[in-house]
């Protein structure tokens, strides 16, 4: 049966699912489970692609345009960054998102494994957990103190002193700080940019990609 299908005490929208996903993710990781807040509004109308990418941290990104892109998020913390970084665990990123770590100046071994990897192609995809990208762990916190970050958002978070304490932290402790701090960082999700009932969105009753005032609609 999947998650929408299952009864819930709060009205479970389709913008609810993939945080209900995250979280079957992390449990099937022999992750403790959290506490999901369910119910968030869908929207009425299409986000253009433009406002959607606008609203995402960027793979280029410094700690200070990082810390600023989640503190205007319901004042999300370097702690809540780092620890939701923490899901490049498991995922690929494009080698188009990291191809200006190719330069002259960026020789070292690991880069050079980028590079062999992409292969001039920046549809190619690529780990960003190198050591175990389909488990749900720290090593992705053990990686950047290595120095084998595969985005600039991701190294550079070992540059900054605000950031790079709670790298070395998360890489330390798996269980009890990675695990917890990420459950409670996720938990914050679902509360981003909350709409107003009847005026700016629904949860949709017919499925996900239809209105509630166009049940018919394809």
């Amino acid at each position: 049966m999947a998650p929408a299908d299952l009864p819930s005490p709060a009205p479970t929208s389709p913008f609810s699912l993939p945080v209900i996903r995250s979280s079957c993710i992390l449990i099937c990781s022999l992750v403790e489970s959290y506490d999901l807040l369910l119910g968030r509004l869908d929207s009425l109308l299409p986000n253009r692609w433009q406002e959607v990418y606008g609203q995402l941290p960027r793979p280029t990104g410094s700690v200070d345009q990082l810390v600023a892109h989640f503190a205007s998020r319901l004042d999300l913390t370097e702690l809540d960054l780092v620890a939701l970084s923490g899901a490049h665990t498991i995922g690929k990123a494009q080698c188009s998102a990291f191809s200006d770590r190719f330069g002259p100046r960026e020789d070292g071994e690991f880069v050079q494994r980028l590079a062999a990897n992409c292969s001039s192609d920046g549809e190619r995809l690529q780990d960003l957990d190198i050591e175990t990208p389909r488990a749900f762990d720290n090593a992705y916190y053990r990686n950047l103190v290595a120095g084998k970050g595969v985005l600039n958002s991701d190294k550079t978070l070992m540059n900054d002193p605000r950031t790079k304490e709670l790298v070395e932290g998360f890489a330390a402790d798996q269980w009890w700080w990675f695990f917890n701090q990420f459950g409670t960082s996720m938990k914050k999700v679902p509360l981003m940019y909350q709409a107003v009932p009847g005026r700016f969105g629904e949860i949709r009753r017919f499925g996900c990609f239809r209105r509630n005032s166009a049940p018919n609609q394809a």
